[in-house]
């Protein structure tokens, strides 16, 4: 990730800058890292983000922001981040993410101990 960060600073890249933090607090997610430092580099790589103003990063941090509420207890804001973020990629005709989505959302139903709504996602 350093080497990667430090290519798209020297490049003015401010976005991929953006995209490699957002996508490093995701990883931080799946294997259990950090969460304050998972928070930092979200945090930091979606304020990037919005400000260059990119659609389809605009949605990885929804889906990101989710994996962050839900692993903070917050249910239902990750089910609302998360059904923003599916919103967006299902406009895009973006299979892949959208399946990332239903899947974090049959997640977050189990958290909820709803299997039924669980059921419907998976």
């Amino acid at each position: 990730m350093q080497e990667a960060l430090a290519l798209f600073r020297q490049a003015g890249n401010e976005l991929w800058v953006g995209g490699t933090l957002v996508h490093s607090a995701a990883w931080l997610w799946f294997t259990l890292g950090d969460l304050a430092t998972m928070r930092q580099r979200f945090q930091q790589g979606q304020a990037l983000i919005t400000k260059v103003g990119d659609r389809a990063w605009s949605a990885e941090c929804l889906w990101v922001a989710a994996l962050l509420a839900l692993s903070e207890g917050e249910p239902e804001r990750a089910s609302s981040l998360a059904q923003e973020s599916l919103g967006i990629y299902r406009e895009m005709g973006d299979p892949w993410y959208s399946a990332w989505l239903l899947h974090l959302l049959g997640r977050i139903e189990v958290q909820r101990g709803e299997l039924p709504a669980a059921c419907r996602y998976y």
